[in-house]
């Protein structure tokens, strides 16, 4: 798997350079505001002011965590032209991308050491989403946030698979979940899922397990703390707002706050589009693909349940299989809190945001390679695997070349 993965990971970069190389500045969204981030901390050594309007406020994305703005100043430089920062600066978001799909591969071999048909299907739904593609050539704090998600994933799946030394493996997951909160504070949505991991680990190791879970729990919450904390109790005493939601609502984001009631209507198309801009939605939310091509993903995510659910039916033989069912669980589990989380923010906002949930691209590519692999005949998995990574890769360059390359050619 390690040749076919390199193969793939080699197809995603030679796409994504020619994505930023060819689309204009600030046609990803919000570009120019992180780029104005980025020269800010680099400028002033310090972070940008908050509680301002509109047009008082230096830095429109100010009340985003700095993790990604901190890293990328130091790409940045204050006499080089422009167009070398952007290209400098995309390129940077590109490779933050690779590294997920890094471990997204990790994350795949670890639990799915005798099924390679799964782990093929899983890296091709993330290195051939061209939303995915087209979000990780861009400047912004995405693909950061991917990054340290994924790395979070993965220690949390690494600590109930090898359960040696579970409070300093709770140590190195609670920095790595520190660093995803300082890349976005919608990461929250893996706390649940960092403790219940630990439990499971707990019970795995040792019995009784709750002294096990009590200092696992406190090496997981000072190494987060330690990393984010000051962030969040800066704003906290600062803002009197940790996570500056109501700070944003009322200045700066106030024009694009939702007003009209939730409806069943309101509910049902902002799920849909959720959905649309997770796979194909480019520019800066201007060129979508047609009801065609979405009913295709629809199709592959109904196969993926279907396929997941006949996983779950089948008795557990050994506990090889039980652990890889409980981490499949926590997969689930994380893929539906981050989708929970981002349908309640879209709700609240009147633009497209299935780029963020990229966050959860590791669970959410297992859970489809895992249950569309399920679905194929078993003698046929390996072939068919193949054939529907090919088709992937044609399918994003099909979606790139309809509906992104005529605006930007």
């Amino acid at each position: 798997m390690r040749g076919a993965f390199l193969f793939i990971l080699s197809l995603y970069l030679i796409l994504g350079t020619i994505i930023l190389m060819v689309t204009p500045y600030n046609q990803f969204p919000d570009e120019q505001s992180h780029l104005d981030y980025v020269r800010y901390v680099r400028v002033n050594h310090t972070l940008p002011p908050l509680g301002m309007t509109l047009k008082e406020i230096p830095v429109r994305v100010g009340f985003h965590p700095p993790l990604f703005y901190f890293a990328s100043a130091i790409l940045y430089l204050p006499d080089a032209s422009q167009a070398s920062n952007i290209f400098r600066l995309r390129l940077f978001c590109l490779l933050l991308g690779a590294a997920t799909l890094f471990f997204l591969w990790k994350t795949c071999s670890m639990m799915y050491v005798d099924q390679s048909s799964a782990t093929l299907l899983a890296i091709a739904f993330g290195a051939f989403n061209a939303q995915y593609i087209f979000t990780s050539s861009g400047i912004s704090n995405v693909p950061m946030t991917n990054l340290t998600c994924a790395i979070t994933t993965y220690l949390l799946l690494r600590m109930i698979t090898k359960t040696n030394h579970l409070a300093s493996q709770s140590l190195w997951t609670g920095f790595s979940f520190g660093a995803a909160l300082l890349a976005r504070t919608l990461t929250l949505y893996l706390f649940p899922v960092c403790l219940i991991a630990i439990a499971i680990a707990s019970m795995r190791k040792e019995k009784p397990a709750l002294p096990l879970f009590v200092k696992s729990c406190g090496s997981f919450l000072f190494a987060a703390l330690l990393v984010a904390g000051w962030w969040y109790g800066r704003n906290w005493l600062r803002y009197g707002d940790p996570v500056l939601f109501h700070l944003h609502q009322t200045t700066v984001g106030a024009e694009f706050v939702q007003r009209e009631p939730v409806t069943w209507l309101t509910a049902s198309n902002t799920v849909a589009i959720l959905n649309a801009s997770f796979w194909a939605y480019f520019g800066n939310h201007q060129y979508h693909a047609g009801i065609a091509e979405y009913a295709i993903y629809l199709l592959l995510e109904v196969l993926a349940v279907i396929g997941i659910f006949e996983i779950f039916r089948k008795r557990v033989q050994n506990d090889v299989e039980a652990v890889k069912r409980k981490s499949l669980f926590l997969l689930i589990l994380s893929a539906g809190l981050a989708i929970i989380e981002i349908l309640f923010a879209q709700l609240g906002v009147d633009s497209p945001q299935g780029r963020y949930l990229f966050m959860a691209i590791i669970p959410i590519c297992i859970i489809l390679g895992a249950g569309i692999t399920q679905v194929l005949p078993a003698k046929h998995r390996t072939r068919g695997s193949i054939v529907l990574s090919v088709f992937r890769f044609c399918f994003c360059l099909y979606l790139l070349g309809l509906y992104w390359w005529p605006h930007y050619r």
